[in-house]
C-alpha cells in the first residue's frame, strides 16, 4: 500500500461536521470553486459563482469565501462582481469558472466574464476590496511572441496552428462559456501549470510565470467537455480529461509536450480532479451509475486514487463517499498537509428542479478529508 503520510476520514466523519461556506443567507446558488491556500493567514479563499434567488447553475453573483483553518467552522463571503453591474467604470457579464493562486502574499482571482474574456485581480483580504483594478488576462502562443488578450479567437488560432481538426471542436458550444480555465493551478519552480478548454475542444497546456500570461506549451491530441485537469510530479506533466471518448488519463514530460494516453478510468461527466500531493498524485472523480442519487446522475459520489506513475493499475483507492444530495465539483485544498474538501450540495432546496434535474449547487459546504500523520 501506498503510504501518503496521511490519515483520511470516514465519509460519516466527514459530512458529520461539515459547515457551509458559502454565505446561505444571501444566495440559493453556489458553486464551482478552486481555492488557495494562504499560509501566512491561514486562510483557505475559495471564489464561486452564485444568485440571490435563482436555483441551479447561475452567476449573477461572484462572491470570495474565506475560510480559517485549522478545523473548518465558519467562514465569511465577500461579494466581489455581480453580472452587468458596472465596476470602475465596466460591467462583467456572467462572472464564472473562477481559480484563484496566493500571488505576491496575497489572493489573486482569475475568472471569465461575457464568455470569451479572462480576467484577474488582487483581494486585500484586510481592506476586503479588490486593489489594482480588474486586469485583462493575457496569452502567448509561444515564447518568442508577443502577448495577446486571452480570448476565444486566441484559442481558436492556436487549435489551427497545432493542426487540430476544429471542426470536431465546439468552442461556442455553451453561450456562457467559450473559453474555460477550472483546471486546479499545479506550481513548479517559478510558475502554475494549468489546462484551457471549451465546450468541446482539444485541451491545451499553458505556463503561467508572471501570474497574468498564459503561455502556451502545447495540446492534447484528444477532445474533453469542459474540464481537464493538470498536476506536474518528477519531470512528467498528468492530465485528466472530463468527458473523454477514449482514454481519459494522460502524460508528457516537461519541457517536450507530446501527451500520450495512459488510461482510462470510466469517469461521469463532472468536472474531476488532479492534484500532488509531496510525492503523489491524488486524482479524484465520479461515476455514474451511483444508488441512491436524487440529483443528476454520476454527481453523487467521490473516489480519490493515489499513485505516482503513468499506470493507472497501480493508483490504489484512499478515499470513496456517496451523498445522494450532491457531491458535486468538489476542490480539494492541501493546508501545511492536511487536506480540506469544498464542495456543491443540494439538501437546502430538495424541491428545486433545475431543466428537469437537481443540479447539486445549491450550497458550498467544506470539512477536513485527511490529517497529515
Amino acid at each position: 500500500m501506498m503510504d501518503l503520510n496521511l490519515k483520511f476520514r470516514t465519509p460519516e466523519e466527514v459530512f458529520h461536521d461539515k459547515v457551509p461556506v458559502s454565505d446561505i443567507e444571501r444566495f440559493t446558488s453556489s458553486s464551482a470553486p478552486i481555492s488557495c491556500f494562504d499560509p501566512a493567514r491561514k486562510m483557505i479563499f475559495t471564489p464561486y459563482h452564485a444568485a440571490y434567488r435563482e436555483f441551479g447553475e447561475q452567476a449573477s453573483v461572484f462572491a470570495l469565501a474565506a475560510i480559517p483553518v485549522p478545523g473548518v467552522d465558519r467562514a465569511s463571503s465577500s461579494i466581489l462582481l455581480e453580472s452587468d453591474v458596472p465596476f470602475q467604470g465596466r460591467s462583467y457579464n456572467w462572472p464564472i469558472d473562477a481559480f484563484s493562486i496566493l500571488f505576491n502574499g496575497s489572493p489573486r482571482i482569475f475568472f471569465l466574464a461575457g464568455a470569451d474574456h479572462y480576467y484577474c485581480f488582487d483581494w486585500s483580504p484586510e481592506k476586503s476590496a479588490i486593489e489594482g483594478g480588474i486586469r485583462q488576462v493575457l496569452c502567448k502562443t509561444d515564447e518568442k511572441s508577443r502577448p495577446q488578450p486571452l480570448t476565444t479567437e486566441a484559442v481558436e488560432a492556436y487549435l489551427k496552428a497545432q493542426h487540430c481538426d476544429c471542426d470536431r471542436c465546439s468552442l461556442r458550444g455553451d453561450s456562457k462559456e467559450h473559453i474555460i480555465c477550472t483546471a486546479k493551478p499545479s506550481w513548479n519552480g517559478s510558475g502554475f501549470y494549468g489546462m484551457i478548454t471549451s465546450f468541446l475542444s482539444y485541451p491545451i497546456l499553458f505556463r503561467c510565470r508572471d501570474g497574468i500570461t498564459f503561455e502556451f506549451c502545447g495540446v492534447i491530441p484528444a477532445l474533453a467537455k469542459y474540464e481537464c485537469q493538470t498536476a506536474v510530479l518528477n519531470g512528467k506533466i498528468y492530465a485528466l480529461l472530463r468527458g473523454a471518448a477514449a482514454d481519459e488519463f494522460w502524460a508528457a514530460d516537461e519541457g517536450e509536450w507530446q501527451f500520450r494516453p495512459c488510461g482510462r478510468l470510466g469517469m461521469s461527466e463532472t468536472r474531476p480532479q488532479l492534484m500532488r500531493y509531496d510525492d503523489s498524485l491524488l486524482l479524484a472523480y465520479s461515476r455514474t451509475g451511483v444508488l441512491p442519487n436524487r440529483i443528476r446522475d454520476g454527481r453523487n459520489n467521490i473516489t480519490i486514487l493515489a499513485g505516482d506513475s503513468e499506470k493507472l493499475s497501480e493508483y490504489e483507492t484512499v478515499f470513496q463517499a456517496t451523498d445522494e444530495m450532491g457531491i458535486v465539483y468538489y476542490d480539494i485544498v492541501n493546508c501545511n498537509g492536511d487536506l480540506y474538501m469544498i464542495w456543491s450540495n443540494s439538501e437546502r432546496f430538495p424541491d428545486k428542479i433545475v431543466r428537469g434535474v437537481l443540479q447539486g449547487k445549491d450550497t458550498l459546504y467544506g470539512s477536513l478529508l485527511a490529517a497529515k500523520k
